[in-house]
């Protein structure tokens, strides 16, 4: 075996043929090209295999993992993990886009700070045909949030850090990464690179949707760490199982809705809402409501409001900014 490199990227895939060459591509067309690729097939279906094994005879860098049957995100994700070699980890999913300078902008930004134990980037939207849908957002490096403005095809971190939380926790479903970043934070810094060096692809088929349940839980879990609570009691099963609260499900609406927007589609939001015994009497709401109306009445004329808000918030941040360093990150709740 050769010597251990100095950063490993990881890939977990799951019926993901219809992108995965483009998303393999980008990695491989790094400038920093000192890494190995590790790549779980998690019980595809759908010839993902196939080129996978096409692919690995061709880059001797690429190494495969496979599981005969689906194991899930988080356990599918920690496995591949374990068996990459680096000290230094990157993922990427298997239909996002990686800038050519992703990889060596990152690992750049860890070596300098050695507090930082994770780094992401900015990102922008692209559709299934690769088209660019929505702009770079800097302005969520400045506003108070308690959701990262990175996504989690674009995260490297330090191995060690990684381990000593346990890595991902199969008790989560959806949102497994949001808590990573939670506990990740509690070990070092958390970096975010402010140009987008990732394209996020918004599609109709996009593992996000099956997650609804699991979207309304993060908000109940936020809750208790705004009360500076553990939340990990909220990760039991049955609690877990227990109903969201009109107001965390309508967050949970609007979330999904936004993706089915960016993607082409409809948000379809007030199909949701009709489905609710009573509406919270939230600003939420009232938010959905609006979203939910422009979104079926004109898709397109919303997506280019929203577009034309995130490029003016993204102009005032670019002003704040000093050049292309990372910002550091910290949760606001």
């Amino acid at each position: 075996m050769a010597g251990v490199p100095p950063l490993s990227v990881f890939i977990p895939v799951y019926n993901g043929a219809r992108y995965l060459e483009t998303t393999i591509r980008s990695i491989l067309g790094q400038t920093f090209e000192d890494f190995e690729l590790v790549i779980a097939d998690d019980g595809s279906t759908d010839g993902s295999a196939a080129i996978l094994a096409e692919w690995a005879r061709r880059d001797s860098r690429i190494r495969i993992l496979v599981n005969p049957t689906p194991s899930g995100s988080a356990r599918a994700s920690n496995r591949v993990v374990a068996a990459t070699r680096a000290p230094i980890v990157a993922r990427t999913d298997q239909d996002d886009v990686s800038q050519p300078d992703r990889l060596r902008r990152q690992y750049e930004a860890l070596q300098a700070d050695p507090e930082a134990v994770l780094v992401g980037t900015l990102w922008e939207g692209i559709d299934a045909q690769g088209r660019r849908v929505r702009p770079r957002d800097r302005g969520r490096l400045f506003r108070r949030s308690h959701f990262v403005p990175f996504i989690h095809s674009s995260i490297m971190f330090r191995r060690e850090a990684f381990e000593r939380i346990g890595g991902y926790r199969d008790a989560i479903v959806g949102w497994s990464d949001f808590d990573l970043y939670y506990r990740l934070a509690g070990q070092g810094r958390i970096l975010v690179l402010p140009d987008a060096l990732i394209s996020y692809r918004f599609h109709l088929g996009s593992g996000s949707f099956k997650y609804q349940a699991g979207q309304a839980l993060v908000y109940r879990c936020i809750a208790e760490r705004r009360a500076d609570r553990d939340y990990t009691p909220l990760l039991d099963p049955k609690i877990a199982a227990s109903p969201a609260s009109p107001a965390d499900h309508v967050r949970s609406l609007v979330s999904l809705g936004a993706i089915r927007l960016w993607a082409g589609g409809s948000p379809r939001i007030l199909q949701g809402l009709c489905e609710l015994e009573r509406l919270p009497l939230a600003a939420i709401t009232l938010w959905a409501l609006l979203y939910g109306a422009w979104g079926e009445l004109s898709p397109a004329t919303l997506r280019l409001a929203l577009s034309l808000l995130v490029r003016l918030g993204d102009w005032r941040a670019t002003r704040r900014l000093d050049s292309g360093r990372a910002v550091e990150w910290r949760f606001q709740y």
